[in-house]
């Protein structure tokens, strides 16, 4: 068995979206990553697709009856799951333990192990040799 590092856990994060819609299609527009006080983030500064629709964005929503109407800042708050460090037993290398549908997590020794840090054995994928242990696909 690995020795596990850190142990799994989960993590509260959110993000932040500057929101434009199309006046006469709500639900239809724009959306710019951004700080909660609305500064958009310096990755969204570094498109210039998207610097070209925000500057169309404000634009609009300083006429009158322009096509665009801000609805300011939207949070999403969600929850992350952050799997088990390991090390691995044969070489000592760090690895985030595999989790949901791709559970194992194979070290570039070779040494496989499953999501609870277990090694299994190398030749754990192949159904053949399953048949040594009263098994039978």
């Amino acid at each position: 068995m690995a020795d596990i590092i850190k142990e799994s856990h989960h993590v509260n994060e959110s993000e932040s979206f500057l929101n434009f819609d199309y006046r006469n299609m709500p639900g239809a527009g724009f959306s710019f990553d951004c700080n909660e006080d609305g500064s958009l983030t310096k990755e969204t500064l570094a498109k210039p697709d998207a610097m070209r629709n925000y500057a169309y964005c404000l634009e609009e929503c300083k006429k009158e009856n322009g096509e665009v109407v801000a609805l300011g800042v939207k949070t999403r708050n969600y929850r992350n799951f952050v799997p088990a460090v390991i090390k691995c037993s044969k070489c000592t290398k760090e690895h985030h333990l595999g989790y949901g549908r791709y559970p194992d997590t194979q070290c570039s020794c070779g040494q496989n192990y499953n999501a609870f840090g277990q090694e299994l054995r190398d030749n754990y994928q192949d159904r053949s040799s399953y048949a040594e242990y009263g098994e039978t696909w």
